[in-house]
């Protein structure tokens, strides 16, 4: 009896861990989505105020997440094309493709046409970020109790 409790409690503290797991990576893809239009912003408020290049623009730039922090340090050293086409960031495959195009674009044209691209993949970004968030908030609910909720219910047909 004691060897199943000891089991029981093991799962069931395993599904509250996956459950708090699946949480935070929906918290988090959020949330560098969101550093990522502000990034985008940024370049566009730089370029269309100050006409700075962009690798002085991204070294000002400053984020509260460590892994955008970490891809903007990459970024300084080997462009922001090469560090976007391998960062391993926790946003998802759409905006990850949206933030590569804009690496690759950025930084080429004239500043009309660098404001407009700016503003372009801002919107996107934006659209994306507010569909992330609609959608995150339905799951969420879901990502809390069906790990636990499965848990408990193998653990009652195992007692």
């Amino acid at each position: 009896m004691p060897l199943r409790l000891i089991g029981l409690t093991i799962m069931i503290g395993s599904a509250v861990y996956y459950s708090v797991t699946l949480v935070r990576r929906a918290k988090r893809r959020i949330q560098q989505t969101e550093e990522l239009c502000n990034l985008i912003l940024y370049i566009k408020n730089n370029i269309e105020a100050f006409m700075t290049p962009v690798q002085d623009i991204i070294a000002s730039f400053s984020s509260r997440d460590e892994e955008i922090s970490y891809f903007l340090g990459q970024a300084m050293q080997n462009g922001l094309f090469d560090s976007a086409a391998n960062a391993t960031l926790g946003i998802s495959k759409e905006g990850m493709v949206l933030f590569n195009e804009f690496a690759c674009r950025v930084g080429k044209n004239y500043k009309d046409e660098e404001i407009r691209m700016c503003e372009y993949y801002y919107n996107e970004l934006s659209s994306l970020l507010k569909r992330e968030k609609e959608e995150t908030g339905q799951r969420m609910k879901m990502y809390k109790t069906l790990p636990v909720m499965s848990a408990i219910s193998i653990a009652l047909m195992l007692v």
